[in-house]
């Protein structure tokens, strides 16, 4: 893969250009965001999902890579046709550049559309022993498309910018490409290239690629349906087989702190910042989770033994350790671009993630044992509660029992919520506070980075 030599603005706060003497020269004033910075960020992503492909080892990691590849430069290429270009045809010298990066995004969109040939109704393990040439002569000639964008585009579209400054607001340039990326398709199409400018064209060609990946995925075509399935939607379905399944409480508690635990693994092997920041949201969200169903359920089974009060009380004071080093994360890393992460605020992020896990090893190592052998003494009757009778109608074949206790596990990892919440932390077995906190996780994790939250927030937005 080629390397990306050219000089690259530092910081968030301006927008800034290297000097001849290595020094950065600021042109733009302090509340401005860095276009510079801007174009290196769509670029970044793309780069490290083609690093990462050309780093793979095997044939099939190239193929689930190269589908990842192709929804980036997908999304990145249409931002450029649809926000970029049209802006730089209104600006001095920027004709030339905008012809030249409509290019490149038909170039690479002649590759994709070659991917999709090889690709459409072949299984991806199939693809590479099929086509591996083909593959391979596709991923280089992306690489060496995009790696002339990176290295020569970008730049000269930021000095055409950076000469524009005072008739370009560069919030308003993120802006428009930041609601194009939300609209944009996901693959390449040919009548999309041929009328860039048509939103309503975008917009249908982008409701067809989610039909379209959803279908992959159900079909098994691409693994993008293992990949993107959350923590939580694994641990409920492997709770709900449990449920018919005889399991002892050993075997349920085992299993919460299994799927956090390779969710761990997972975040400890990423070799990557992009890769790390991705596994580190999938790992707090998973604890968070393991955490809400230890002091939902589990802890309430615990005080119903009052001679077994103290390992309650171990229990909920480990959940809350670790609800602690939660919120700490949060509030680092809340509005805050994961590519603007300085080194010092990495490295207490990396502190911070360092005593979550350390704290769920603790829990893992003693406190699983030691309510798992105080639970299996429990009659089955124990086990029931207030909406036994409820559960009774739904599910009748699974009413007492650990097989019960495996049915509400479930129940409560499908609503509970990812991130810490006060007036819940209080009130940790309520079905309503925990409900409602799952809602405003939604909306939070929905309005993050949208067009829905710089409407609503414009100021604190801009700065991302």
């Amino acid at each position: 893969m080629s390397e990306r030599n050219g000089p690259q603005a530092e910081g968030t706060g301006s927008l800034k250009v290297v000097a001849d003497d290595g020094t950065n020269a600021s042109t733009d004033p302090p509340d401005k965001i860095s276009v510079r910075d801007l174009l290196a960020s769509y670029d970044r992503q793309v780069q490290d999902l083609l690093d990462r492909a050309d780093a793979s080892t095997t044939g099939g990691e190239r193929v689930r890579l190269l589908y990842q590849v192709r929804s980036s430069i997908a999304v990145h290429d249409a931002v450029l046709e649809a926000a970029l270009c049209p802006l730089l045809e209104d600006l001095p010298g920027g004709s030339e550049i905008a012809e030249r990066l409509r290019q490149g995004c038909r170039e690479r969109a002649a590759l994709l559309v070659r991917f999709a040939k090889i690709t459409k109704g072949v299984a991806a393990h199939n693809v590479y022993p099929v086509s591996g040439a083909e593959v391979e002569q596709i991923l280089e000639d992306l690489d060496r498309s995009f790696g002339t964008h990176a290295d020569e585009e970008t730049a000269n579209v930021g000095d055409v910018l950076v000469a524009a400054a005072k008739s370009i607001d560069p919030d308003v340039v993120a802006a428009r490409m930041s609601l194009e990326a939300d609209a944009a398709p996901s693959r390449s199409h040919s009548r999309s290239t041929e009328h860039l400018r048509s939103t309503r064209l975008r917009r249908m060609y982008h409701r067809m690629d989610r039909a379209a990946n959803w279908v992959d995925a159900h079909h098994g075509w691409t693994e993008s349906a293992a990949t993107h399935r959350s923590t939580r939607t694994l641990q409920v379905e492997q709770l709900k087989r449990l449920s018919s399944a005889s399991p002892t409480v050993r075997d349920l508690l085992a299993l919460q702190d299994a799927t956090v635990r390779s969710v761990i693994e997972e975040f400890e092997a990423a070799r990557t910042d992009l890769e790390r920041d991705e596994a580190a949201d999938r790992m707090t969200a998973a604890i968070m989770v393991h955490d809400s169903v230890l002091e939902g359920v589990v802890c309430p089974l615990l005080d119903a033994m009052p001679e077994r009060a103290a390992s309650a009380l171990r229990l909920r004071q480990g959940c809350r350790q670790r609800a602690g080093l939660l919120r700490a994360w949060h509030e680092l890393t809340n509005g805050v671009s994961k590519e603007d992460l300085d080194t010092a605020q990495r490295t207490e992020i990396a502190t911070t993630l360092g005593s979550l896990i350390e704290s769920f090893h603790v829990h893992e190592g003693q406190e699983t044992d030691d309510v798992g052998a105080l639970l299996e003494q429990l009659k089955d009757g124990a086990y029931r509660t207030w909406h036994s009778q409820l559960d009774d109608v739904m599910w009748p074949w699974r009413s007492e029992g650990p097989e019960l206790l495996a049915l509400r596990m479930a129940l409560w990892a499908e609503t509970a919520p990812t991130r810490v919440h006060p007036l819940v932390a209080k009130h940790p077995s309520s079905h309503v506070l925990k409900s409602l906190a799952r809602l405003s996780d939604i909306w939070t994790g929905r309005t993050e980075d949208s067009a829905l939250k710089r409407w609503l927030k414009p100021e604190s937005s801009s700065r991302r």
